[in-house]
């Protein structure tokens, strides 16, 4: 019978007061007849504090987004990375502010719908942070007064209409700011609180 060896496994290393460098820290395989494959080794840091932590956004395509993490450290001077979706961002494209605390997205695009988070780096090691979605919804897919996206327009979709009178960059939910367009017109204003009314009680498609 013919047996293999065990890979390595993930050891999580936290300490700032290293003797030796990390780089000789490993999660090596066996080596039998069939060799295992390495392991891994993450440098974590138990030095930084997150006063803030990057908020879900949600918009239509054209609308700029931001992202932001409000951190320090105890240990040196805090590096950042963003991803998206666990990828690497860098300043490119829409993206702007890929290594410091606030992510900036010119104009969303519905490529740029996925999760982001950000690695923190200081001089103990690395930290990343909760994720926060950012949703790109399409003003098509609405349904005139349906503010809350409830497939239904009632007294409840009242605040959110009413919010996006008051500043029509703002929205509640996904299909807010196009759905409080009633009037068709391509904006949401003050003409459209009679349409509005008139469509209280509808059910939506």
């Amino acid at each position: 019978m013919d047996f293999g060896s065990g890979s390595g496994k993930r050891v999580a290393l936290y300490a700032c007061d290293l003797q030796m460098s990390p780089a000789h820290v490993t999660a090596a395989g066996g080596t039998d007849a069939h060799c295992g494959a390495d392991g891994t080794v993450f440098h974590g840091s138990r030095a930084t504090v997150v006063t803030q932590l990057p908020a879900n956004q949600i918009g239509f395509p054209g609308d700029p987004a931001t992202l932001t993490i409000l951190a320090s450290s105890s240990q040196g001077t805090l590096q950042y990375r963003w991803r998206k979706d666990g990828w690497p961002l860098t300043d490119d494209g829409p993206f702007l502010g890929s290594a410091t605390p606030t992510l900036s997205i010119d104009a969303a695009t519905p490529t740029n719908q996925g999760s982001y988070d950000v690695w923190r780096t200081d001089d103990c090691g690395d930290c990343v942070s909760a994720a926060a979605a950012l949703v790109v919804a399409s003003p098509g897919e609405r349904c005139p007064g349906d503010t809350n996206c409830d497939k239904q327009v009632t007294l409840a979709d009242t605040d959110p209409f009413v919010e996006v009178l008051l500043d029509p960059t703002a929205w509640t939910y996904p299909c807010t700011r196009s759905s409080a367009d009633c009037n068709d017109s391509g904006a949401a204003t003050f003409a459209d609180i009679d349409p509005f009314v008139a469509v209280i009680g509808t059910t939506c498609p």
